[in-house]
């Protein structure tokens, strides 16, 4: 009886100690990546693909990771939209793993799909953690017109941070 229990003690250790090892190369990974926006598919609300490739060259980049129901994601919506001018050389990609009428209805509740430069997309593979290398709500990814990772956010983000981010100062 005892082997048994060391036994399965053994196992359980050795899974946990594989998982965070893996969970800390796919970390590893994508912060190397990242450095440069990294080549992504996702799907829009058309239930089409959109990629990495399909981003305007000449804009810098913000990649919001979020979930409809998340009070900070709601706030990084509603500021992005009262502040839109001031992003007119920037694309703004909101990414969720959410289903399509889900996001379809975040998008309308807070005036994002009225804009061109602003993107919702659904992360149907859960490449997200993959690609990003996490899956906090919401976290921010902002990027330079030449694809250069500025800076990156976990949590609720002051406007003011990214867009003097994309605005150089």
């Amino acid at each position: 009886m005892r082997i048994i229990v060391g036994i399965i003690i053994l196992a359980i250790v050795g899974f946990a100690g594989y998982k965070l090892i893996n969970k800390v190369q796919v970390k590893e990974s994508a912060s190397k990546r990242i450095k440069q926006i990294p080549a992504f598919t996702f799907t829009n609300l058309q239930g089409q693909p959109f990629t990495s490739s399909q981003l305007a060259n000449d804009k810098s980049t913000v990649i919001i990771y979020f979930h409809t129901e998340c009070d900070h994601c709601q706030y990084e919506a509603e500021s992005i939209v009262k502040e839109i001018q001031k992003f007119n050389n920037t694309q703004v990609l909101f990414i969720s793993s959410q289903k399509l009428p889900d996001i379809n209805a975040f998008g309308t509740k807070y005036g994002l799909l009225a804009h061109e430069n602003i993107k919702l997309l659904k992360d149907s593979a859960n490449a997200f953690y993959n690609v990003f290398g996490t899956m906090a709500v919401p976290c921010i990814f902002v990027y330079a017109k030449d694809g250069a990772l500025l800076k990156s956010f976990s949590g609720e983000t002051k406007m003011e941070a990214i867009l003097d981010l994309i605005n150089g100062k």
